[in-house]
Protein backbone atom coordinates (compact mmCIF):
# COMPACT_ATOMS: atom_id res chain seq x y z
CA UNK A 1 0.00 0.00 0.00
CA UNK A 2 1.06 3.37 -0.63
CA UNK A 3 2.44 5.44 2.24
CA UNK A 4 5.08 8.92 2.30
CA UNK A 5 7.57 6.67 3.60
CA UNK A 6 7.57 3.97 0.93
CA UNK A 7 7.77 6.60 -1.76
CA UNK A 8 10.46 7.90 0.08
CA UNK A 9 12.26 5.19 0.28
CA UNK A 10 11.93 3.91 -3.21
CA UNK A 11 12.98 8.09 -4.06
CA UNK A 12 16.19 7.44 -1.78
CA UNK A 13 16.82 3.94 -3.94
CA UNK A 14 16.95 5.88 -7.06
CA UNK A 15 19.13 8.12 -6.39
CA UNK A 16 21.63 5.43 -5.04
CA UNK A 17 21.55 3.83 -8.31
CA UNK A 18 21.82 7.44 -9.89
CA UNK A 19 18.30 8.14 -11.94
CA UNK A 20 15.85 11.04 -11.32
CA UNK A 21 12.14 10.80 -11.78
CA UNK A 22 10.65 13.59 -13.27
CA UNK A 23 6.73 13.80 -13.32
CA UNK A 24 5.56 12.32 -16.63
CA UNK A 25 1.96 13.29 -15.71
CA UNK A 26 1.65 15.85 -18.83
CA UNK A 27 4.66 14.28 -21.26
CA UNK A 28 2.20 13.74 -24.12
CA UNK A 29 1.09 17.87 -23.66
CA UNK A 30 4.42 19.30 -22.94
CA UNK A 31 6.50 17.00 -24.28
CA UNK A 32 10.06 15.46 -22.96
CA UNK A 33 12.22 18.36 -22.73
CA UNK A 34 9.20 20.41 -20.96
CA UNK A 35 9.27 17.86 -18.42
CA UNK A 36 13.54 17.57 -18.01
CA UNK A 37 13.05 21.74 -17.95
CA UNK A 38 10.59 21.54 -14.67
CA UNK A 39 13.32 19.49 -12.89
CA UNK A 40 13.39 16.12 -10.93
CA UNK A 41 10.24 15.37 -8.95
CA UNK A 42 11.44 15.68 -5.10
CA UNK A 43 8.44 13.58 -4.07
CA UNK A 44 6.56 10.69 -5.13
CA UNK A 45 2.96 10.74 -5.00
CA UNK A 46 0.51 8.48 -5.71
CA UNK A 47 -1.40 8.81 -9.64
CA UNK A 48 1.77 10.19 -10.27
CA UNK A 49 3.42 9.34 -13.42
CA UNK A 50 7.42 9.37 -13.34
CA UNK A 51 9.98 9.07 -16.40
CA UNK A 52 13.94 7.82 -15.46
CA UNK A 53 16.65 9.52 -16.36
CA UNK A 54 20.36 9.54 -15.73
CA UNK A 55 20.97 11.69 -12.27
CA UNK A 56 23.20 14.74 -13.06
CA UNK A 57 24.12 17.95 -11.62
CA UNK A 58 22.54 19.94 -14.65
CA UNK A 59 19.69 18.45 -14.28
CA UNK A 60 16.88 20.43 -15.58
CA UNK A 61 18.82 20.50 -18.79
CA UNK A 62 17.07 18.70 -21.32
CA UNK A 63 20.36 18.40 -23.86
CA UNK A 64 22.34 17.59 -20.69
CA UNK A 65 20.17 14.86 -19.41
CA UNK A 66 19.58 13.37 -22.53
CA UNK A 67 23.49 12.97 -23.72
CA UNK A 68 23.66 11.91 -19.84
CA UNK A 69 21.31 8.43 -21.07
CA UNK A 70 23.41 8.26 -24.27
CA UNK A 71 26.49 8.17 -22.42
CA UNK A 72 24.78 5.47 -20.78
CA UNK A 73 25.44 2.66 -23.73
CA UNK A 74 28.55 3.36 -23.93
CA UNK A 75 28.90 2.25 -20.25
CA UNK A 76 26.61 -0.71 -20.22
CA UNK A 77 28.30 -4.24 -20.45
CA UNK A 78 28.37 -5.77 -23.49
CA UNK A 79 26.47 -8.79 -21.83
CA UNK A 80 23.29 -6.08 -21.37
CA UNK A 81 24.02 -4.49 -24.76
CA UNK A 82 23.35 -7.48 -26.20
CA UNK A 83 20.37 -8.42 -23.96
CA UNK A 84 18.64 -5.16 -25.04
CA UNK A 85 19.23 -5.43 -28.57
CA UNK A 86 18.13 -8.84 -28.42
CA UNK A 87 14.46 -7.93 -27.01
CA UNK A 88 14.68 -4.78 -30.43
CA UNK A 89 14.61 -2.59 -27.31
CA UNK A 90 16.11 0.99 -27.10
CA UNK A 91 19.52 0.41 -25.06
CA UNK A 92 19.30 3.47 -23.22
CA UNK A 93 17.00 2.29 -21.01
CA UNK A 94 17.42 1.19 -17.42
CA UNK A 95 16.58 -2.09 -16.62
CA UNK A 96 15.29 -3.68 -13.46
CA UNK A 97 15.00 -7.11 -12.05
CA UNK A 98 10.95 -7.74 -10.64
CA UNK A 99 9.64 -11.02 -10.11
CA UNK A 100 12.80 -13.21 -11.03
CA UNK A 101 12.91 -11.50 -14.69
CA UNK A 102 15.19 -8.46 -15.98
CA UNK A 103 13.27 -5.94 -17.80
CA UNK A 104 14.03 -2.61 -19.39
CA UNK A 105 12.23 0.52 -17.20
CA UNK A 106 11.11 3.97 -18.60
CA UNK A 107 9.68 4.81 -15.36
CA UNK A 108 6.56 3.79 -13.51
CA UNK A 109 2.94 5.16 -11.90
CA UNK A 110 2.12 4.97 -8.10
CA UNK A 111 -1.00 3.44 -7.69
CA UNK A 112 -2.95 2.98 -4.17
CA UNK A 113 -2.35 -0.38 -4.22
CA UNK A 114 0.36 -1.46 -6.72
CA UNK A 115 3.24 0.25 -9.13
CA UNK A 116 2.57 0.19 -12.66
CA UNK A 117 5.85 -0.17 -14.59
CA UNK A 118 6.64 1.23 -17.89
CA UNK A 119 8.32 -1.94 -19.02
CA UNK A 120 7.82 -4.17 -21.92
CA UNK A 121 4.79 -6.26 -20.35
CA UNK A 122 3.37 -3.51 -18.20
CA UNK A 123 4.15 -5.30 -15.05
CA UNK A 124 2.16 -3.87 -11.83
CA UNK A 125 4.17 -5.07 -8.80
CA UNK A 126 3.53 -4.54 -4.74
CA UNK A 127 5.37 -1.81 -3.54
CA UNK A 128 7.50 -3.48 -1.43
CA UNK A 129 8.62 -5.76 -4.76
CA UNK A 130 9.45 -2.42 -6.61
CA UNK A 131 11.50 -1.28 -3.65
CA UNK A 132 12.94 -4.65 -3.56
CA UNK A 133 13.81 -4.80 -7.18
CA UNK A 134 15.22 -1.38 -7.58
CA UNK A 135 18.63 -2.54 -6.08
CA UNK A 136 18.93 -4.30 -9.26
CA UNK A 137 17.85 -1.47 -10.85
CA UNK A 138 21.61 -0.46 -13.22
CA UNK A 139 23.31 2.12 -12.10
CA UNK A 140 23.22 5.51 -14.06
CA UNK A 141 26.44 7.58 -15.24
Amino acid sequence: MYTSRIAQHILIKLHERQWNPYSSNHIMTLGRDAIIRQGPALRLQVKGAYTLFPRISNSNSPQDVIEALDLLVTKLTEPERTRLQDKDLPSILPSITLQGQQHTIEGFRFHPESVKTYTPTGLVVPYEDFLAGLATLVRGV
